[in-house]
């Protein structure tokens, strides 16, 4: 059983701790195959919705019990709607669970597309189902540490106009909004009309009236879009929170990354582009916390020292502190500021994270 505790210094924070052993799980029969992506949700914690299944054998009823195998082939070699034993060296097992959902309603010719399909009951990793949906009832969301300290670093009781840049899905905004007071100005934006639409979603959850939210592409802002928030960069914000689009390398469990050195460079343009026009944004003083669930050098250290080189920006400490020190790095005076998370960082067995904090200062580096 996994032991629930309060944090010891973050007093919005319920710590679920899991013994880290896997469990010896008896496989059956009856098989259904997910693809990697699927795989990880579910080894944090998530039952199986009907687009996550691969295959499914035949003759799997209504509640029967299922083992459930992922495909961690780079090629999918697992084609959906596969109705056999699959046999693959890419085949891995992971969970059991229970059939809510059969091949029929999955891939006939009008599948059903939306609701568990296998709910689970066990799972190798040993997380509990635990979902927003379930949270929600008691008041809470789930959220990785990381996440939560990006947003205790901005501080946000202290300003009264924030943005956060790419808020979708949203759990971040949720935090800010909590700890602001109702006279605060609070605006979230993201690019696709997708994300926007995962974020009101999230919004109305939990009942947040305090903010303004808009679709804004700010690598491609063209005057169309500045046009609709015009009145909004009329006035700098005092703080804000760039949660930046990155190569997600940070990400646990992750059991398939097929992305090249091209895609990964692309990231780090993307995000010299989003900390520029954040700077912008910004008034004289006012904060700027960024941040990714990435590993990689360049999209963290290697931002920094291009943010401390070209832009009016001083690295201030990012506190409170709960990951390790960031990486030595060229240009970076106090690796010490920075905040670096991951499985061996402190006492935490979190995600790859990183957190920096910076201040806008009048004069251009």
């Amino acid at each position: 059983m996994p032991k629930i505790y309060k944090h010891s210094t973050l007093d919005m924070l319920v710590i679920e701790h899991l013994d880290e052993k896997y469990l010896d799980l008896e496989k059956v029969s009856k098989e259904v195959v997910i693809d990697h992506k699927c795989a990880a949700a579910v080894l944090r914690g998530a039952h199986i919705f009907a687009p996550g299944v691969i295959g499914m054998t035949k003759n799997c009823n209504i509640d029967d019990k299922v083992s459930v195998y992922v495909d961690t082939s780079p090629t999918n070699k697992c084609k959906k709607g596969f109705a056999k034993v699959f046999d693959s060296e890419y085949k891995h097992f992971i969970a059991n669970g229970r059939v809510k959902l059969t091949r029929s309603d999955l891939f006939c010719l009008e599948p059903i597309e939306t609701g568990i399909a296998i709910e689970i009951t066990d799972t190798i990793s040993g997380c509990p189902p635990l979902d927003h949906n379930v949270l929600h009832h008691h008041g809470a969301m789930l959220q990785n540490l990381p996440s939560i300290v990006a947003v205790e670093c901005l501080n946000v009781e202290k300003h009264s106009r924030i943005l956060d840049m790419c808020a979708s899905p949203g759990g971040k905004t949720v935090h800010i909004s909590a700890k602001i007071s109702p006279e605060c100005f609070l605006m979230a934006c993201d690019k696709t009309p997708h994300k926007i639409l995962q974020l009101k979603r999230t919004s109305e959850k939990y009942n947040i009236e305090n903010i303004r939210i808009e679709c804004v592409d700010w690598v491609k802002t063209n005057n169309k879009m500045a046009a609709s928030i015009a009145d909004v960069l009329v006035e700098k914000f005092d703080a804000i929170l760039l949660d930046a689009p990155c190569s997600a390398s940070g990400n646990r469990p992750q059991l398939l990354n097929t992305d090249s050195e091209v895609i990964l460079a692309s990231f780090v343009a993307v995000q010299k582009n989003l900390i520029r026009t954040a700077v912008d944004m910004l008034r004289p003083g006012g904060t700027l916390v960024y941040s990714t669930c990435s590993i990689a050098v360049p999209e963290n250290e290697g931002i920094v020292s291009y943010a401390l080189k070209k832009l009016p920006l001083e690295l201030i400490p990012a506190e409170p502190k709960h990951g390790s020190h960031g990486l030595p790095y060229e240009g970076i005076e106090h690796s010490e500021y920075l905040q670096r998370f991951g499985p061996d960082v402190m006492e935490h067995n979190s995600i790859g994270f990183f957190i920096a904090k910076f201040k806008k200062t009048k004069i251009e580096p």
